[in-house]
């Protein structure tokens, strides 16, 4: 690779010259060699990978090994969500019974089933980030630090050991035993597939990023009509602004409506679901975009000093984050502006405020509901999802200089759903967390993956 002589499928196509990540597991013996799972490329934390391979080892008959095989595709590589195939966030391997092995997913708490050729077969449990309201039993959450099978030699079966946030659990697997296999060989009519290259396909936006090529994007905010717009759920005064859509996938999808006047910017998210949207309680409104709290929340952020220096993750003087979420008082449930400050300017006293892991802390000069900012909401017609409208005022957002056609700034547009699923509107330099089993990643701003907001 470093003589630039390697082909695609042999690592001219990976990310990183070696496997420098965490949770990284071999299983074999020295005799008939190692199935192998690493982790590689720029890291996204704690849980999930840039890239993901397994790798089979087998004697080379001199005293070594060689590689006989290299399959694996990290989900953040191509989606915000995995897909049949996708590894989240790999620890364990275990080696294989009757045909097939094991590979343990601490991030969505599944199981990868694949043929001892690397051939992908199945993933057993539910996807905790796609569908964090349902599965029952089998819905093991993320930060499943283990997880194995095993072959029950007394009776023939072969059972699944998992290890999650919850109780260590033991799964009986059907249709996969010491007599039983669900594959079958595919007889291929030619062993050699070509593709040209007309017949590859473009890389994903997240691939390109992650290879340091970025998409673009600008966030237009049109001039308001007199008054503002309608904060009730409708488009009555919305119908200027240029929508701005991001999705995980499209049954989860926002969409934006960024206005602007004089002394207020005016956003109305329209939040896409399959379900009713996650309130959270009233008294864990300022943790609410965290992942202990299960609700759907939507975040903007602002670089109210257009001259602000650097990228740091924990943000800059004049740099906000918004939250907004509905929140739960009895039978009623309201709308909240939730503002985090690095650097407090008033009005009023700081209310600093820290999030602790036992990894990390980042501290705010001031987190408080934001009183100023004046909210509305509605739901679909059939009671799915969220539309949450706010005007924001000025006051607010710190170092703001004057709006009008000739200012440009920098912002971003971020969703967690169910708490466990964080999707961004931009990502320009990489660095935008998805993660979402640390409570100060949550928490961060990332301005280097904020992209241009121009007002006209």
């Amino acid at each position: 690779r470093s003589e630039g002589k390697a082909t695609p499928l042999y690592g001219a196509n990976e990310l990183d010259k070696f496997f420098p990540g965490d949770w990284q597991c071999l299983a074999g013996s020295m005799q008939e060699g190692f199935f192998v799972n690493a982790r590689g490329g720029p890291s996204l934390g704690a849980n999930a990978g840039a890239q993901y391979k397994l790798s089979r080892y087998v004697p080379d008959g001199a005293g070594g090994y060689r590689m006989k095989w290299r399959v694996g595709r990290a989900m953040f590589a191509h989606a915000n969500l995995m897909e049949p195939g996708d590894i989240g966030g790999s620890i364990f391997i275990s080696g294989p019974t009757n045909g097939l092995f094991g590979v343990q997913d601490s991030l969505m708490g599944g199981y990868h089933v694949y043929t001892t050729e690397g051939l992908w077969v199945d993933t057993l449990f539910v996807d905790t980030n796609r569908y964090p309201d349902k599965g029952g039993v089998y819905r093991l959450s993320g930060e499943n630090f283990g997880g194995h099978h095993f072959l029950n030699r007394q009776n023939g079966k072969v059972y699944v050991a998992m290890c999650a946030n919850a109780p260590a659990t033991l799964f009986e697997v059907e249709g996969w035993t010491a007599a039983e296999n669900p594959t079958r060989p595919l007889p291929l009519e030619t062993p050699v597939v070509s593709l040209p290259p007309e017949a590859i396909a473009l890389p994903s936006e997240q691939a390109a990023s992650l290879r340091g090529i970025t998409t673009p994007r600008t966030a237009v905010f049109a001039r308001a009509g007199g008054g503002g717009p309608a904060l009730d759920g409708s488009l009555a005064g919305w119908e200027q602004a240029q929508p701005i859509t991001f999705q995980s996938d499209p049954q989860q999808q926002v969409q934006v409506w960024p206005l602007y006047d004089a002394d207020h910017l005016y956003l109305r998210f329209h939040l896409r679901l399959r379900r009713p949207a996650s309130p959270v309680a009233a008294g864990d409104v300022l943790a609410a975009f965290t992942h202990n709290h299960a609700a759907d929340t939507v975040s903007f952020y602002l670089q109210g000093d257009p001259a602000a220096q650097g990228t740091a993750a924990d943000g800059r003087p004049g740099d906000v984050r918004i939250v907004f979420c509905l929140v739960q008082e009895g039978e009623a449930r309201r709308p909240v502006a939730v503002g985090m400050y690095p650097k407090w300017y008033g009005p009023g006293s700081a209310t600093p405020l820290a999030y602790t892991s036992a990894v990390s802390t980042i501290r705010f000069e001031h987190v408080g509901v934001l009183e100023a900012v004046k909210t509305g909401y509605a739901t679909n017609p059939d009671g799915s999802g969220l539309i949450l409208a706010a005007a924001i005022p000025r006051e607010v957002l710190p170092l703001l200089p004057a709006l009008g056609s000739e200012f440009k700034t920098r912002v971003n547009f971020e969703a967690t759903l169910g708490g466990r699923n964080k999707f961004w509107w931009a990502n320009s330099d990489g660095s935008a967390s998805r993660e979402t089993y640390d409570v100060p990643s949550e928490a961060r701003l990332y301005p280097g993956s904020w992209a241009t907001a121009e007002f006209r």
